[in-house]
């Protein structure tokens, strides 16, 4: 169940990582997280980056016209 939550959170982060400009530590207090460390190394565990290398790489992909590809969970 806890392995489940995580990666709805990081999920989450995705997105808002993607979609919004909100500081990293801002984004892991909203998804749920107690502290920025803890979530990076869940981050790069599920992703194989940090939270800044995928914020630049998915913004870099958006500019040239590629879309971002929802969770097929659904969130809150």
């Amino acid at each position: 169940f806890v392995e489940f939550v995580t990666r709805v959170r990081i999920g989450r982060a995705c997105i808002q990582l993607a979609e919004t400009n909100d500081r990293i530590s801002a984004i892991c207090f909203d998804i749920g997280f107690n502290n920025i460390t803890n979530f990076n190394r869940h981050f790069v565990k599920l992703k194989g980056k940090t939270p800044g290398e995928y914020r630049r790489i998915i913004q870099t992909n958006l500019g040239k016209g590629q879309s971002i590809v929802k969770p097929a969970i659904a969130m809150p």
